[in-house]
């Protein structure tokens, strides 16, 4: 034996006579309690010695919680020997000083183990039949007292189930821990995947006896080759036992429960063994698997499956507590699930990485992450970072909010000074043929004063000039050509207005946009005809007027009465006023009193801006009851001072008031139309840059590797050339298709093609095809369905919705499974497609419908897929959803109609 060795030995028993001396010293302390019965007492029975491993991390934390909870109680322990013990007389012997110590019953009495309850279920019925017991057992039920004591099976008809016996006394609740030996081996497989035999230790208890039967029958049935050699004390010492497991081969696994042999004399030996779950580790190599938590916490075994003592031990006060109280919600509790357990210390030891032990275990000394050693600096950091981020946030906000006030009002501005400029504009569109030269032009766009001079221009708008201009479009398209050319900078043009015997003078320049002409409009006839204006003034005033359907009008302030022809306005006719002049006067309440409810505040304002607050000029837009008092028309209204008193104050304001409702009414189909046009420009222009991008992406694949076939001789190379230009091909031809598919939908041409179809059937087909596309490792499923399913559908458009989801799920999911099924609603199939693949964040969950949007620009495709089955869906009348969350998968949902093959016959 090598110094190495020695001095590792050497080690190893120096640590054994320490735990040795601790465990005595705890041993003799835990004996010296003295029982008090003048008080109230919860006892706590254990049928193992104090030194057992789950007494010591079970029964002292238990004990220290109940004292510290219900300090009104004494807690008192009481530990059977039950290892130590050898007939029955062993046993009466324990139940008389048991009752005889403690001859006031306790207030509550807490047992573990089935044995425990196996000795004294009749003698508790007997002494204390009213105090609560609960009962935290690793069996599901309990027998007779000797099979506990001489370790023989309890046969099936001497069974009493504690899940029955709950029901029976209405004083016992059960704590239920089971084994999980199935899920043991199966960690012993995968930790250990090269052994071949497995040596279980256990003792001679009752609680082995059946162990080490359930593990003999889960070995021969789901593990046939491992070897099973069962050590137990009456074969082996300890020291025996570790000798045999000193440099064991790799081969050989190690399954742990207990140690105990009861022909030992001496505390010493008995101390040795109960601790031997602290003493093997330090001598084998090998993992060490254990079948319940036995100080894996602290010892440097390996782990296994089951639940940990500190969920025992919180299940059992959690029940105490509501036994306690009078109100146990359950009388048959099970503790948490068994998970993997492990020890990492011990991993380490072994050379097992937490990545080779599965996701749901828990590992007794995990190192802190970064997250968790650093969680308060990075809560600080991320704390200093959102409050910077909100202060730039909101200094932005208040500089993008002046400056969007500022182009408000500079809008406004603008908007006001060409409503309100004395001239016509007009903006015309050149129409230019191939080489560029002007050969019509479109009139777009009017402002109001060109719409008073010229009442029907308003049905010009949209047409071309030779369809709406008698004369002198050959020269304004001479003027268009020369400024399109720059032979000129602006051009003048005389216009003789026949119908209104009125001239203008046009100035046209080109607008900011190319091809746009601006048109100004400068009435020239006053200079023209001012001696014939100043002698017709009036009459050609009120025709104009007339014409422009523009109302003058005079309100006097001091008896707040109204001069005008008001018949329009008031909705009344010259009869119902009884009078013969045009000209009436009426009180202003009349008239204010038909403007609309929504209107008034502002007229309200405009009249004290005007009269209280000098303003020069006052101009609003409202509403007036019609004459047939069935609905309102537009009125502009426009008013200044006209005469004031000698301290400033008016006195009679003049004004006019136009019937503006058709030029409202143009107004909402121009900015429509005009929406509607940048629209459509905006899309077309989207829809020509995606189909340049993704057309020339196949299509240069398919030339380029076209040319390298032509001077390619080698046939594994010429082979990997065809199949690049086959897939791209392919890609190729399904953009035709999606954009095919897209403009049918778009315009209305699709034809509907129902048909009878197997559901079920035709999923399962979907199911073989997907799962054969997939990638390896990655299970496509269909699991959700009808066990019948026959319908009538537009199968075509259905399969169509269905092919893109699921090809984009097998796209996406390179681990895990893609699961899709199906269920009926009223007059609806509701499909469903989830996959564990990337996901999609929430901010681009609103994105995923919309054309040409390619989360992931690596992966092929043209982003139509589900644009085109948003729309089919949406044609078809049902709806289309997804949820998603990123780096856990995604769920595309769709509905479509149905009806049964019965209901689409009749």
């Amino acid at each position: 034996m090598t110094s190495k060795t020695n001095t590792l030995l050497l080690k190893r028993q120096l640590y054994l006579v320490l735990s040795i001396l601790l465990c005595s010293f705890h041993s003799i302390y835990a004996k010296e309690a003295k029982v008090n019965l003048d008080e109230e007492y919860i006892l706590i029975l254990n049928p193992d010695a104090e030194t057992c491993a789950w007494s010591e991390m079970m029964i002292p934390p238990t004990k220290k919680v109940l004292e510290e909870k219900y300090p009104e109680y004494k807690v008192y322990v009481q530990y059977m020997y039950g290892l130590g013990m050898s007939g029955m007389d062993d046993v009466e012997g324990f139940k008389q000083q048991l009752f005889n110590t403690y001859s006031n019953p306790p207030k509550f009495l807490l047992l573990y183990e089935a044995d425990m309850y196996g000795f004294l279920r009749e003698d508790l019925e007997k002494y204390w039949p009213e105090v609560p017991v609960l009962l935290v057992a690793r069996e599901e039920y309990v027998g007779p007292a000797e099979n506990y004591l001489f370790r023989k099976s309890i046969p099936k008809d001497e069974q009493l189930l504690l899940a029955d016996l709950v029901n029976e006394k209405k004083n016992l609740t059960v704590v239920y821990n089971p084994f999980d030996i199935p899920g043991t081996l199966k960690i012993m497989k995968e930790m250990q995947p090269h052994v071949n035999k497995i040596f279980f230790i256990t003792d001679d208890r009752y609680i082995s006896t059946r162990l080490r039967d359930d593990v003999a029958r889960e070995i021969e049935t789901n593990y046939p080759e491992w070897e099973l050699e069962n050590l137990t004390p009456d074969k082996l010492t300890t020291d025996e036992l570790i000798q045999g497991f000193l440099g064991i081969p790799k081969e050989n696994g190690i399954l742990y429960f207990t140690w105990f042999n009861n022909e030992l004399t001496g505390n010493l030996d008995l101390i040795l063994q109960t601790n031997a779950y602290r003493i093997f580790s330090l001598y084998v190599n090998n993992p060490i698997i254990t079948v319940n938590d036995v100080g894996l916490k602290e010892s440097g075994m390996l782990g296994g499956s089951y639940s940990r003592f500190e969920q025992v031990m919180e299940t059992s006060l959690q029940a105490i507590d509501a036994m306690i109280e009078g109100n146990p919600k359950q009388r048959f509790v099970q503790v948490p699930l068994p998970i993997p357990t492990f020890n990492y210390m011990a991993m380490q030891n072994h050379g097992i990485a937490i990545s080779e032990v599965p996701a749901n275990a828990y590992l007794y000394h995990r190192p802190l992450t970064f997250l968790e050693k650093n969680k308060d600096l990075i809560l600080g950091l991320a704390i200093i970072i959102f409050l910077s981020f909100l202060v730039i946030r909101i200094t932005l906000f208040l500089q993008t909010r002046k400056m969007q006030n500022k182009e408000i009002k500079l809008l406004q501005k603008y908007g006001d000074l060409f409503t309100n400029m004395p001239i016509g504009y007009r903006q015309d569109r050149v129409l230019l043929d191939a080489r560029g030269n002007p050969v019509d032009f479109v009139v777009e766009e009017l402002n109001p004063g060109i719409k008073e001079w010229f009442p029907s221009i308003d049905t010009f708008i949209g047409r071309k000039g030779s369809e709406v201009f008698e004369e002198g479009n050959e020269d304004m398209l001479a003027i268009y050509g020369d400024l399109l050319s720059k032979k000129r900078e602006k051009a003048v043009q005389p216009f003789h207005y026949k119908e209104a015997d009125r001239y203008y003078s046009i100035i046209v320049s080109p607008a900011s946009e190319y091809g746009y002409m601006d048109l100004f409009f400068v009435d020239m006839t006053e200079l023209l005809k001012t001696q014939e204006m100043l002698q017709t003034v009036n009459d050609k005033l009120s025709l104009a007027l007339e014409i422009a359907n523009v109302i003058p009008w005079k309100w006097h302030l001091q008896d707040n009465t109204i001069e005008s022809d008001i018949r329009i306005i008031i909705g009344k006719s010259q009869d119902d006023l009884g009078i013969e002049k045009q000209e009436i006067i009426i009180p202003a309440e009349d008239y204010l009193k038909n403007i609309h409810v929504d209107d008034r505040p502002r007229i309200e304002a405009a009249w004290t801006s005007l009269v209280k607050e000098g303003a020069l000029k006052a101009k609003e837009e409202y509403r007036v009851r019609r004459k047939d008092r069935e609905g309102y028309d537009w009125v502009e209204g426009q008013a200044i001072v006209q005469k004031r008193d000698a301290n400033g104050n008016p006195l009679t304001i003049m004004g006019s008031s136009l019937v503006i409702t058709e030029r409202k009414h143009f107004e909402e189909e121009l900015r429509k139309a005009k929406d509607k046009a940048e629209e459509s420009n905006r899309l077309k222009s989207a829809f020509l840059a995606n189909m340049s991008h993704e057309i020339r992406t196949p299509l240069n694949a398919i030339v380029g590797f076209s040319h390298i076939l032509a001077n390619t001789e080698d046939t594994k190379e010429r082979q990997e050339y065809i199949d690049i230009i086959e897939t791209n091909n392919e890609l190729l031809l399904q953009l035709v298709g999606d954009i095919l598919d897209l403009s049918k939908l778009e315009a209305g041409t699709v034809e509907f093609k129902y048909e009878d179809v197997d559901l079920n059937a035709l999923l399962e087909e979907k199911q073989k095809t997907y799962q054969g596309k997939a990638e390896k490792g990655v299970e496509v499923l269909f699991e959700e369905r009808e066990p019948y399913c026959f319908v009538n559908v537009e199968k075509k458009l259905m399969v169509q919705v269905l092919n893109n989801l699921l090809a984009n799920a097998v796209k996406f999911t390179e681990t895990g499974s893609i699961r899709f099924g199906y269920k009926m609603e009223e007059g609806m199939l509701r499909f469903h497609v989830t996959d564990t693949g990337c996901g999609i964040s929430k901010e681009r969950l609103t994105e995923v419908f919309q054309r040409f949007i390619k989360l992931d620009h690596f992966m092929q495709g043209a982003g139509l897929g589900l644009s085109l089955c948003q729309m089919i869906v949406n044609t078809m009348g049902g709806q289309v959803g997804v949820d998603s969350e990123e780096g856990v998968g995604s769920t595309f949902w769709f509905t479509f109609p149905y009806k049964t093959p019965m209901e689409a016959a009749g």
